[in-house]
């Protein structure tokens, strides 16, 4: 797979919306920053942006991927909800120094079965246990409990990175793309239904919630 572009004029053969999905501080930005721009964001760097556009060259295909980050919105069942239903692929992310994060991402997958019901056979759904830099001498859960949960019991691919590690991020990514092109027969023909775009949607659910939640009382 070649180089990844925030330039997506030229990618017309297949398009598709990915979403990154998982508890707080689990490095989700860092995660998608590292595969778009080739560096995570420092901890102190403005997560503001939501929204990401690339372009992949997978053999003869184009493929533009849309990333939608969906730090904060998880709090909101209407976000999270509308986040799924656009949804066309999913990375759950979860941290090895946080066993509740991968408790969170075992509700976040009922969410996206519940919402994509239609088309839970088909839903491609990755896991990826984050910051295996760091020395955590006692996991919890263990790997083998979650290799065997994510990977017999769900039916789903499971891997382990860093986001320091460009190429083990670009294999996440690679992973989750050349499944969306198999479950699309394998060729442009069969990817180019207009997807629609998330961003929108969630800016104007947002931007909703925000104002209602600071109308006060009357």
């Amino acid at each position: 797979m070649a180089s990844a572009s925030a330039d997506k004029d030229q990618c017309n053969n297949m398009t598709f919306n990915l979403i990154v999905m998982g508890a707080t501080s689990v490095g989700k930005t860092s995660l998608i920053s590292q595969f778009v721009h080739g560096k995570t964001k420092s901890p102190s760097a403005d997560s503001t942006k939501d929204f990401y556009s690339c372009k992949i060259t997978d053999g003869d295909l184009n493929v533009c991927v849309d990333i939608l980050d969906t730090h904060g919105d998880l709090e909101f069942p209407q976000m999270m909800k509308l986040a799924i239903q656009t949804g066309d692929a999913f990375v759950l992310v979860y941290a090895v120094d946080d066993k509740t994060s991968f408790e969170r991402v075992n509700c976040i997958r009922d969410m996206v079965l519940k919402w994509k019901s239609k088309e839970k056979k088909n839903t491609i759904i990755i896991v990826v246990c984050n910051k295996m830099d760091l020395n955590v001498p006692d996991r919890s859960p263990p790997k083998e409990v979650v290799e065997a949960v994510v990977e017999m019991d769900w039916g789903h691919s499971y891997m382990e990175i860093t986001t320091r590690d460009k190429e083990a991020v670009d294999k996440v990514f690679k992973e989750v793309i050349q499944r969306h092109i198999w479950s699309c027969g394998g060729g442009a023909a069969s990817g180019q239904r207009k997807m629609t775009s998330p961003v929108e949607m969630i800016h104007k659910l947002r931007r909703r919630l925000t104002l209602k939640k600071l109308k006060p009382a009357s």
